[in-house]
């Protein structure tokens, strides 16, 4: 983070110069501190660790960051691969971009393939044993999913939490759930954990009843001790569509629900080489047992940086309250 060259000026020239003329023009983002920012402060305050942070894994090492698996077919084994039979053609760490020049770096990550097999097979795939470190046992696991077996097969993400040093069995606690329709494209997910102890996630995929074509895939693993969102709005070819929206034109999300139940819906408004974003209350099935008006409820937006490691992202937040006491013209 950094003031730009003009800051404060008069008008009259930068205020800033960069010793290196390169980063004349770079200087004065104010989205959020850079990883270099990050680097120095550590230095700085000579801290080695992290509080919240605990995972990232792209499986760009042969060690696949010292997971573990085993499988009860041979055949339908988690495989570090680089390409899978009816995609993904690639992973999601080196996806190439609208305006790419050169072809992207070859990457990896893990996959299942649900195609042989008998319906229940499993597949296991599992982390190295880790403690929380902060005492409010919340943890958010982040990942990227692919998925173009049957939609009965299953992707099922576990906990399995020790008692002590002692405990080699741990007890295993079913977390999350993915099965439905294939995608064509990776998608983000985020699964809420409650760890107390130390503790190991675990994915299992489960061959469902149907005949697969593919099998699931994931990618770019991130933990943290921290809250997920609530929800995930990922806008699919989101420059194109800007691109060929005429200015003033609206996209809107899927209607969503806040945790006390109210049913809301995000819009994004293209202006140009600008965006605005709005947050609307929509009909729900639980409005006959909500307080109204809706006041004083607050809402964070967070414009998610494309980076696969949550630690080297620089991502844009805003938060919005409701306040009675402020009305458009409209009401």
């Amino acid at each position: 983070m950094h003031y730009g060259k003009d800051a404060f000026s008069n008008g009259n020239g930068s205020t800033i110069i960069t010793k290196d003329p390169v980063f004349q023009d770079v200087i004065g983002q104010r989205l959020d501190m850079s990883p270099n920012d990050v680097l120095k402060l550590n230095r700085l305050y000579e801290c080695n660790s992290t509080i919240a942070f605990k995972e990232f894994c792209s499986f760009s090492d042969e060690t696949i960051c010292g997971m573990s698996s085993c499988a009860q077919n041979k055949e339908t084994g988690w495989q570090r691969v680089a390409q899978a039979v009816g995609g993904p053609s690639t992973d999601h760490t080196n996806l190439p971009t609208q305006n790419a020049t050169s072809s992207p770096v070859q990457g990896f990550f893990m996959h299942v393939s649900t195609i042989p097999g008998q319906q229940g097979d499993s597949s296991w795939l599992w982390s190295r044993k880790m403690s929380p470190t902060r005492k409010c046992s919340v943890q958010c696991l982040q990942f990227y999913y692919f998925h173009n077996g049957d939609q009965s097969d299953q992707l099922n993400i576990w906990i399995r939490e020790f008692q002590d040093d002692k405990d080699s069995t741990g007890k295993l606690r079913l977390m999350g759930q993915i099965t439905g329709p294939p995608t064509s494209h990776w998608l983000l997910h985020h699964v809420p954990l409650d760890a107390s102890k130390s503790f190991q996630v675990e994915f299992e995929v489960r061959k469902g009843a149907g005949n697969s074509s593919g099998g699931f895939s994931i990618d770019d693993i991130n933990l943290s001790e921290t809250e997920c969102p609530h929800q995930t709005w990922q806008i699919r070819d989101f420059l194109k569509r800007i691109n060929a929206s005429n200015s003033g034109s609206f996209i809107y999300s899927p209607r969503y629900y806040s945790p006390e139940g109210y049913a809301y819906q995000v819009a994004i408004q293209t202006l140009g080489d600008r965006l605005r974003l709005f947050v609307r209350l929509v009909s729900g099935e639980y409005d006959d047992h909500l307080q109204w008006p809706c006041a004083w409820r607050q809402v964070t937006f967070i414009s998610l940086d494309q980076n696969p490691n949550i630690q080297l992202q620089m991502s844009r937040q805003r938060s919005l309250t409701t306040n009675p006491n402020e009305t458009t013209s409209a009401g």
